[in-house]
């Protein structure tokens, strides 16, 4: 079923430009609990993604975690590749914040895989960062060197198609 327009997200996001956590977040539940009463899926993903970042800016991981893993299970559900890549990546990102850099770095390489298959090159581009991010944290500078090449790389490629 398809949600009726509703701007509650949008009000978040312009809030969250304001650093107002919490208000950003009541209004993403808000957002949620609307999604959950129509029963759509996709905007239920998009709620408890966002959700998840949020959670993850106050720095409650763990609550973060179970957000970003509920929406990718939804993602999941709906075989939406790019939606399961970025959710792979932000549980990637909540892992590297925890300290969990091997599964961290699993699950940003799966991102990196659907990625791949669908020769997304930006989302590529951001994910590579990412895995070198996790590989500087690792201490192996030499692989965190590698993977920002990679990302550097595709961003020179980009920039034509952007203009940039």
């Amino acid at each position: 079923m398809a949600a009726k327009e509703d701007n509650t997200n949008s009000k978040g996001l312009v809030i969250r430009d304001k650093s107002n956590l919490d208000e950003d977040l009541n209004l993403a539940m808000i957002s949620l609990k609307k999604s959950e009463e129509l029963n759509d899926l996709h905007s239920m993903a998009i709620d408890y993604n966002n959700i998840g970042q949020l959670l993850k800016e106050k720095g409650d991981l763990d609550q973060a975690l179970d957000y970003a893993k509920k929406a990718l299970e939804i993602q999941t559900e709906l075989n939406n590749k790019i939606g399961m890549a970025i959710e792979f990546n932000n549980i990637g990102t909540i892992l590297q914040a925890r300290g969990d850099l091997d599964e961290a770095l699993q699950y940003a390489k799966k991102a990196l895989d659907i990625q791949t298959e669908l020769d997304d090159k930006i989302r590529m581009a951001v994910t590579y960062n990412n895995i070198g991010q996790i590989y500087q944290d690792k201490g192996d500078l030499d692989e965190a060197f590698n993977y920002a090449k990679l990302a550097l790389t595709i961003d020179e490629e980009t920039k034509d198609i952007f203009k940039m």
